[in-house]
């Protein structure tokens, strides 16, 4: 089952998702993961932002599996305001902010043992459906490991397209 997270128990659920995030990023190149209390504080702090219809919860025999966070694409607004908020940046970004119509899936995890059992897929059409009943008509999947097969498989499926691909190189390097 796919479901929204429950702003009523906010901190049970970010305690939830803490543990999905904590297994399913663990064997990720470079994952260092969050304490508790930082991950807590880190959502208490976008818990201003959220829309909940888009910050998902899979559950599997009601065991929380999986977790999808996505944002309205704010740099969209952001960009028209040039780096200044004063005198006339703020009224910019707040103007643009009403006309963002991109979400960009921020995180999406599956604890391993669940990932091909379908949540990721729950997540994908349950987001896809409500960005289309609020209005968005694009959404970037951001931060996707290029050696995650399963992910980008099931994205291409949905007809999206690859449009950049960052590196990360690790190396020895001397300076002189």
């Amino acid at each position: 089952m796919i479901r929204p997270v429950n702003l009523k128990k906010f901190e049970a659920e970010v305690d939830s998702i803490w543990s999905i995030y904590t297994s399913a990023w663990s064997q990720n190149w470079g994952f260092a993961p969050l304490e508790r209390e930082e991950f807590q504080l880190l959502a208490k702090d976008m818990k201003m932002i959220l829309a909940p219809e888009f910050a998902l919860i899979g559950e599997i025999d009601g065991r929380p599996v999986g977790f999808a966070l996505a944002l309205p694409d704010i740099n969209r607004a952001l960009k028209p305001a040039g780096g200044n908020l004063f005198p006339f940046g703020l009224i910019k970004i707040l103007y643009h902010k009403q006309r963002i119509k991109t979400l960009r899936v921020m995180a999406l995890g599956v604890i391993e043992e669940f990932r091909t059992a379908g949540v990721a897929a729950g997540f994908y059409a349950t987001l896809i459906r409500q960005a289309q009943r609020l209005g968005y008509g694009e959404c970037e999947f951001s931060w996707v490991l290029e050696d995650n097969i399963l992910m980008n498989r099931s994205i291409e499926s949905l007809g999206a397209r690859r449009y950049k691909t960052y590196r990360l190189y690790e190396g020895t390097y001397h300076y002189a």
